[in-house]
């Protein structure tokens, strides 16, 4: 049996069920609603401050807002979806031990992947620098605005929190939501990109110079996600890279 609203052959969206699939305009519109708040936050930062100052965002006050906002938002976007017919099983979460060792697979290939895309990066950068285009190259170079030690106030526990709740609440909107609906209708190639492009876009305030690692990101869990179907390894993987993010921050940076 093929389903009818995919145009990918290979890929089985069977499990989208037919009653769920709507017009594109409401899941770009739903979508809209849960990620645009923060492209333009995203966009309104990157162009208003100077590369590398998003690390000035973080700190308990930012984490906790952003919390109550995300967590509201969330519990809204579940209710709109109970309301449309939307089961726990169509989210495809799949928590469990294996989808866990698939998490923590994900985490190291992407870590991997970010690890080849900085070795590139440097080598791109060598060549270009001596070079009339080495402003090119001198876009996606990772740079940091002067942060005095103990600058920034994370505690742990508002971390773990907010970076949990986070994983959540953008892989179910990106994947769980967007990509199965948009994969069932015009396929999974189309999705896979579609997940690229709204990743890219909602993480602008981070700067030109991080755009490369989060289009990477982005990919490989477009693509794994195209092929296995388990939300949780994505949910887990995101939760630790950014956990990790953060706890290299407070490290450097952070209070003791």
């Amino acid at each position: 049996m093929t389903n009818p609203y995919a145009n990918d052959p290979g890929v089985d969206d069977r499990l989208v069920r037919p009653e769920l699939i709507v017009p594109a305009w409401i899941i770009l519109g739903v979508a809209g609603a849960m990620l645009g708040w923060g492209a333009a936050f995203g966009a309104w930062y990157g162009m208003t401050h100077p590369p590398g100052s998003f690390y000035l965002l973080f700190s308990d006050h930012f984490f906790l807002v952003n919390g109550v906002f995300q967590s509201s938002a969330l519990a809204a976007f579940l209710f709109y979806l109970h309301r449309r017919g939307w089961r726990p099983a169509d989210f495809r979460i799949r928590m469990g031990a294996l989808t866990t060792l698939s998490g923590l697979g994900l985490l190291a290939v992407t870590y991997g992947g970010f690890f080849g895309l900085a070795e590139f990066s440097r080598f791109i950068v060598h060549v270009l620098a001596p070079t009339p285009d080495g402003w090119i190259a001198a876009l996606f170079i990772p740079r940091h605005v002067p942060v005095p030690p103990g600058a920034i106030h994370i505690t742990w526990a508002v971390a773990i929190v907010s970076m949990v709740l986070n994983a959540f609440y953008e892989e179910i909107v990106y994947m769980g939501y967007g990509f199965n609906l948009w994969a069932a209708k015009y396929g999974a190639r189309t999705a896979v990109l579609l997940s690229i492009l709204a990743r890219m876009v909602v993480h602008t305030y981070q700067g030109t110079e991080h755009i490369l690692p989060i289009a990477l990101w982005a990919t490989i869990f477009g693509i794994w996600y195209r092929y296995h179907r388990a939300l949780w390894p994505l949910i887990l993987a995101h939760m630790l890279i950014d956990l990790i993010s953060v706890g290299q921050l407070k490290a450097i940076y952070g209070s003791h």
